[in-house]
């Protein structure tokens, strides 16, 4: 009995081992298929984060890119916006100019209609122009025509020929040339009755304004006008007032002058 018992022990244990040992097995299979599974997932979900991330980076670029455009976009909105600004400022300036001169225009007319077109009336009366659809009362004869001949040489002398009814004359000696004076050289005098106001009163001056106008008379006309010494509102509209005002007041005493002046000064308080 003793002998059966322990065999029936040896065989339960080696039963037991048997079972446990393939119980491990199964296990550890288990075990590495869950391995195998889990690093198969893993690195699916890395190939996704690679994915996520690169089109994260693709978005971030098309982004600023997108920035980019737009702050072009921007400036060209703002580089435009400059240039209707300016554009409409010079439109402004060009049409304020426009209706100086056309207001200069219906000054000149009411004055050029107050005098009937002859400028200042006096007493006296202008001859009239000669008309010459008129007939003459003493028509030309052939006396009033000289007819040049030929003169004639001989053995290189001159041969006078003596006309009945007319004397010889002669010519007088070559006198020396006698050298003309040098010019005179006068700056122009101003009309005082040309008001500056007239010009200048559509203009602005926020503070105290300078400048001087230089020209010179040339062949009795006004050229090479120069500003200099410029302080304030200056500008082309007040250049080309005072330009205006200079050509229309100037009374021009001789046909040459230098390095004339003319100073304008508005005291703004």
């Amino acid at each position: 009995m003793s002998i059966v018992k322990q065999y029936v022990m040896s065989l339960i244990a080696v039963l037991l081992l048997v079972g446990l040992s393939f119980g491990l097995i199964v296990s550890f299979n288990l075990i590495e298929q869950d391995r195998k599974y889990l690093i198969d997932r893993l690195d699916e979900l890395d190939a996704k984060y690679n994915t996520m991330q690169q089109q994260v980076m693709e978005a971030t670029n098309k982004q600023e890119k997108v920035l980019m455009l737009m702050a072009v976009y921007r400036d060209g909105i703002n580089t435009l916006k400059e240039q209707m600004d300016d554009n409409n400022i010079e439109l402004i300036e060009s049409l304020n100019e426009l209706v100086d001169n056309q207001e200069m225009m219906a000054d000149d007319i009411e004055e050029l209609s107050a005098t009937g077109g002859y400028g200042v009336i006096t007493g006296e009366l202008m001859p009239m122009p000669a008309n010459l659809d008129e007939p003459m009362d003493e028509p030309f004869t052939e006396e009033d025509f000289v007819i040049f001949e030929e003169e004639q040489f001989e053995d290189g002398e001159l041969i006078e020929e003596e006309v009945e009814g007319q004397e010889m004359v002669s010519l007088p000696p070559n006198e020396p040339l006698i050298q003309e004076p040098a010019p005179v050289f006068a700056c122009p005098e101003r009309d005082r009755s040309v008001n500056l106001d007239r010009y200048i009163r559509r203009l602005e001056f926020s503070t105290t304004t300078s400048v001087v106008l230089n020209y010179d008379v040339i062949e009795g006309e006004i050229q090479n006008m120069v500003f200099t010494e410029s302080k304030g509102n200056t500008g082309r509209r007040l250049y080309e007032a005072l330009e205006r005002y200079l050509l229309d007041s100037a009374m021009i005493v001789e046909p040459e002058g230098r390095e004339c002046r003319l100073p304008f000064r508005i005291v703004v308080e």
